[in-house]
């Protein structure tokens, strides 16, 4: 079960077990703790995501998403992540067009509280 909601502060699969678009930086520091941590994909431009980005991220720029989607594993959770949370929404949308099990992060990098690494980080 999914433990994803846009309410902030609240985990709480939907009716009839689909999981909702987004979810909150709380329930994705505990998934990212987990024993099964989602693959966080950063979509924000290189200049954002070198400022400071989710230490696991993977940058994929929203512009490079759909060229790289086959890149993406089908078997875990996928995370999107920019700075407000609408870039990482139209992300998350279009992975799940494509089959993948993605959200996006409410309120984005705006609204994590966990660390955070600079610098170029990981590409996918």
């Amino acid at each position: 079960m999914w433990p994803w909601t846009v309410r902030r502060g609240v985990e709480a699969a939907p009716p009839g077990g689909d999981a909702p678009l987004e979810t909150d930086a709380g329930a994705v520091a505990r998934r990212l703790a987990g024993a099964d941590p989602p693959l966080i994909i950063d979509v924000r431009t290189p200049a954002e995501f070198a400022g400071g980005h989710i230490p696991q991220a993977r940058h994929v720029p929203l512009a490079d998403l759909a060229a790289c989607i086959e890149l993406l594993p089908r078997e875990c959770e996928i995370i999107c992540v920019c700075h407000s949370g609408r870039r990482s929404l139209a992300a998350a949308r279009h992975l799940r067009a494509a089959g993948r099990r993605a959200a996006s992060l409410a309120g984005g990098m705006m609204e994590w509280q966990g660390p955070t690494a600079s610098g170029g980080g990981r590409p996918l």
